[in-house]
């Protein structure tokens, strides 16, 4: 069997607080330091459930650079066509030729987007890095979800000792977007070093070191989302390109899901965001 058709696991929580009562039920505690890993887990844990307003306000600087940007996505629309599953009577009846229905992808400013952020740290990554890096994905995840319905959620992706793709996943809320509970999720190093190690440990115990996943990301995510949506996958091992400058990251990201704003094809989007993310 090809690495590609090994089994997986995915298991998604619908909060962070379910996430919390998942890692504290396990017997993993990691032994690292508390400057490290950014906090005790106890104190993860609290924030876990509780967010932390805090980190909102480092995403604000960055908001204010795309205030004016309006993006354009692609969403499923019934469109007239001289073929189609449906007929369209009154354009029949007045003998037009474009008298059928049918589904199709169109660019429209209220089209849905599903941005799913992993949150990687290599053991290099400071706590002063992870919060620059989770002020610019806030601050992204803020512009899109003033203009789109937006599907949010974070996980790890990772491989157990038999080296089969792992992947908790928690959605975040958007209606409205949860600002604390996102500022934490994308921004704290305890997060991932506290609570998603004694989550990974629990749903595959013994299985540590965690390494990134490094496959079809896209493909491993269709599976909880389906195809039906576009997908904005936001990887974690890219603290160095935000460190250096964050709202060029952040313009990458918006290129990515929507490259007709700048002017740019879809294939030039990908590209960068490829070179972006080696």
């Amino acid at each position: 069997m090809r690495a590609s058709e090994a089994p997986h696991t995915i298991r998604l929580f619908e909060s962070l607080s379910d996430f919390a009562d998942f890692a504290e039920g396990g017997s993993y505690r990691s032994k690292s330091g508390d400057a490290w890993a950014g906090a005790t887990f106890a104190e993860a844990l609290a924030l876990t459930r509780e967010g932390d307003l805090s980190l909102v306000s480092r995403s604000e600087a960055l908001l204010e650079k795309f205030e004016s940007t309006e993006l354009l996505t692609k969403r499923r629309e019934w469109i007239s066509d001289i073929a189609g599953v449906v007929p369209s009577v009154p354009a029949y009846i007045a003998g037009h030729p474009q008298a059928m229905r049918r589904r199709a992808k169109r660019e429209h400013e209220a089209a849905p987007v599903t941005v799913y952020v992993d949150l990687f740290l290599s053991a290099a990554f400071s706590v002063e890095d992870t919060a620059i890096r989770g002020a610019a994905v806030l601050a992204f995840v803020r512009v899109l979800a003033r203009f789109r319905p937006v599907t949010l959620l974070i996980g790890y992706g990772t491989l157990d000792r038999r080296g089969r793709p792992l992947c908790p996943m928690v959605r975040l809320n958007t209606t409205p977007l949860d600002l604390a509970h996102a500022a934490y999720a994308f921004g704290s190093a305890s997060i991932v070093r506290r609570t998603l190690l004694a989550v990974l440990d629990r749903m595959v115990p013994g299985s540590s070191p965690w390494p990134p996943f490094r496959g079809d990301y896209e493909a491993l995510l269709r599976e909880v989302f389906g195809s039906g949506e576009q997908l904005v996958v936001v990887k974690g091992g890219m603290i160095a390109g935000i460190v250096k400058n964050p709202a060029a990251w952040i313009e990458a990201r918006l290129r990515e899901a929507a490259p007709e704003v700048l002017g740019e094809g879809p294939g030039e989007a990908r590209g960068e965001a490829r070179q972006e993310r080696s």
